[in-house]
């Protein structure tokens, strides 16, 4: 049953999340853009910059930024001649003990030269894009370093950069950080040598992804003294909020676009550190009409720190998503520009794939472990270990925090009219929880039940329809086609973005990593505001509403869901403090187990940055004031979590049939709610 079509003023329920989500994005991004322009002075610049910077830099781990200091381990693999050029390949630990995986092209004439760290995208280094720049930089009296992207090539098991990569978010890990990590350590191994010369600093480029690490390091690392993004300077104001295209979450790191900040203001940021963007006129991804945007704004924020000639652009045409041996040649002049002082003519090659090696010569066959996944493992177990929930109340203020719910009553209220069915009457009604958010759901009451009475409020992520096709025991508990059997009041939620507010799908989710839940969990998570916090605010507000109602008892209401929907109840509950129980049925058993899985079946909507810094599941069970009952709870895949670690006070019962949860269920309740009718 629908809730929103009914209503005067129809919302469009298939794209209210995404609107409200990329029109939180558009908002935030205009401020920013705004006080960048604005800005007329380096006086005036300055704090603007100054307060990005800090907010991008507290988006890291404090480790990040002291790992310089830590032995790396290096060792030389092989050493192969090749014409004009040599290649080693090495082995060189990063943060965690983390092995990288990288190959160097080193002038033949004689040392020490200039550093240039090539970071690579989303798939393996063996390719042209990222083989062909490093020999041109070579030829050129730049030795020049690439390794593999977490998740691709040598590096592949376990550093998944979707999935491993947003389980990361859980111990307060953005995923950028991997990728960040490795580009950084080998401006430590070029340091160490002493045929590089990094006096002066060192370049980095990249294409895509590592292009995304590129402008990335300039904002952590002063030695980079020059950089040259390529095909990769696309704003998420548009890719994600507008063509709502799912990029990777290492582009939209937590909190970053609430503070202001996409892909301009990093370049920005970056400014007056010299700066060529390169594109390519046929660009599938990264169109050039947004790299001219951009271009036109730095140019803005160039010219206002007294460096206008220290940002440049290159489009080459005829050519789609790629590191080209062209636009490696135009890189190579810039960094010889910067690094060495010289302009002068550059080495090209007449036939790039005559430079390509096999695999089997610049692979290093790096440990397959730490990854992603061990090292997030391992932060998890530690954040456990430190944990002190202690007083109920601190636990509530740390996670209305991180779940950024706010203010939680509702905007408005309106009711579509009501139906009856036999002896229950059904009211459709939609609650305004923000300004452009209705929450819709079903308040089932039965007519011979008069007076203020106990309510079940159940939100589920399948939807309110199917909760109550699939939890009977929801609609025997309203005395619906039963002898009169003291029922309670049983209003079914239908959270934002599930039910009738599921958001429809977009042409580019026909790609196998876009998914349209996914981009939205991203862009919230990047607003500083996770989905799943969006939902809990939604409950709250529904809790507040019941109590306004005269046939409702505020002090006896009972909150429950299913699947992620339980951990929506088990929050709102929480935070809520006045409920009389909490139900949960296939509920996560514990976030931990997301963090030490391989694999896991939930959404990316579930997670919530830096939880587990405060409670998980167990930890969030204990601290709630009235009783809990948790049924058939799941782990990671959905699979029946026997042995999860639940704490004393909640009722935790495994193994049930439907019919054993539906009995459990109602008897529960009853035992909760006492009599319908006892005041």
């Amino acid at each position: 049953m629908h809730v929103l079509n009914h209503l005067p003023d129809k919302p469009d329920a298939a794209n209210m999340l995404r609107r409200h989500v990329t029109g939180a994005v558009h908002d935030a991004l205009e401020a920013a853009r705004c006080a960048r322009t604005e800005a007329r002075t380096l006086a005036e610049w300055q704090p603007v910059r100054e307060r990005w910077l800090g907010a991008f830099r507290a988006a890291f781990p404090p480790e990040l930024f002291a790992m310089r200091h830590r032995p790396l381990n290096a060792r030389v693999l092989a050493r192969h001649e090749r014409r004009g050029y040599f290649i080693e390949t090495v082995l060189f630990e990063s943060l965690w003990g983390w092995e990288v995986n990288a190959h160097l092209c080193l002038p033949a004439s004689p040392g020490p030269w200039p550093g240039v760290i090539c970071p690579t995208g989303h798939s393996p280094r063996t390719g042209i894009s990222y083989q062909v720049p490093p020999v041109v930089f070579a030829l050129n009296g730049l030795a020049a370093i690439t390794f593999d992207a977490p998740g691709q090539g040598e590096k592949g098991p376990g550093s998944d950069h979707f999935h491993h990569g947003a389980a990361c978010l859980l111990t307060g890990l953005w995923s950028e950080t991997f990728f960040a990590m490795d580009a950084l350590r080998a401006i430590d191994y070029l340091a160490a040598r002493p045929d590089i010369d990094v006096s002066m600093g060192v370049g980095m480029t990249g294409v895509s992804g590592g292009g995304e690490t590129t402008m990335t390091c300039v904002l952590l690392d002063d030695r980079i003294r020059c950089s040259a993004p390529v095909c990769c300077t696309g704003p998420q104001r548009v890719l994600g909020a507008e063509d709502i295209y799912t990029s990777c979450p290492e582009t939209m790191g937590p909190g970053l676009f609430g503070a202001g900040i996409d892909v301009t203001e990093k370049l920005a940021m970056a400014a007056p550190v010299p700066c060529l963007i390169a594109n390519a006129e046929e660009d599938e991804v990264y169109y050039p009409s947004m790299v001219a945007e951009i271009v036109g704004d730095l140019r803005h924020t160039y010219a206002i720190c007294g460096h206008p000639e220290r940002l440049e652009h290159f489009e080459q045409p005829g050519v789609g998503h790629a590191y080209t041996a062209v636009m490696a040649e135009r890189v190579a002049g810039w960094m010889r520009r910067w690094l060495l002082n010289e302009i002068g003519d550059v080495i090209g090659l007449t036939d790039p794939e005559a430079v390509m090696e096999p695999p089997d010569v610049i692979n290093c066959r790096p440990r397959p472990a730490p990854n992603m996944l061990t090292i997030n493992t391992a932060r998890a177990a530690s954040l456990a270990a430190a944990r002190r929930v202690g007083d109920p109340v601190n636990l509530r203020d740390a996670l209305r925090a991180a779940l950024a719910v706010g203010d939680t009553a509702p905007v408005a209220v309106a009711c579509a009219e009501s139906e009856m069915s036999w002896r229950n009457r059904v009211e459709r009604i939609a609650i305004k929880t923000e300004p452009d958010v209705w929450a819709p759901m079903l308040f089932i009451s039965h007519i011979d039940a008069p007076g203020p009475r106990p309510t079940v409020l159940w939100i589920d992520e399948r939807g309110k329809w199917t909760a109550l096709e699939r939890e009977s025991w929801l609609l025997d508990a309203g005395g619906f086609l039963q002898e009169y059997r003291d029922p309670y009041h049983v209003c079914c939620l239908d959270a934002r973005g599930w039910g009738e507010t599921t958001p429809e799908h977009v042409a580019y989710d026909f790609a196998g990593w876009n998914d349209i839940t996914r981009i939205l969990a991203y862009l919230s998570v990047a607003l500083g505001r996770c989905l799943i916090g969006q939902r809990v605010r939604d409950a709250l507000a529904a809790l507040k509403y019941l109590r306004t109602r005269d046939d409702v008892d505020g002090s006896r209401i009972i909150i429950g869901g299913w699947g992620q929907g339980a951990l929506v109840a088990l929050f709102a509950g929480l935070l809520d403090g006045e409920v009389a129980g909490f139900l949960g049925i296939e509920m996560l058993a514990a976030y931990r187990l997301l963090a030490d899985a391989e694999s896991f079946t939930w959404t990316h909507d579930i997670m919530v940055p830096d939880l587990l810094r405060h409670a998980d599941v167990p930890e969030t069970l204990g601290a709630l004031h009235c009783p809990a009952l948790v049924l058939n709870p799941v782990g990671a895949r959905r699979e029946p979590a026997t042995d999860a670690a639940f704490p004393p006070t909640a009722a935790v019962r495994a193994g049930l049939s439907e019919q054993e949860v539906s009995e459990t269920s109602l008897a529960w309740a009853r035992e909760r709610l006492g009599s319908a009718s006892a005041r």
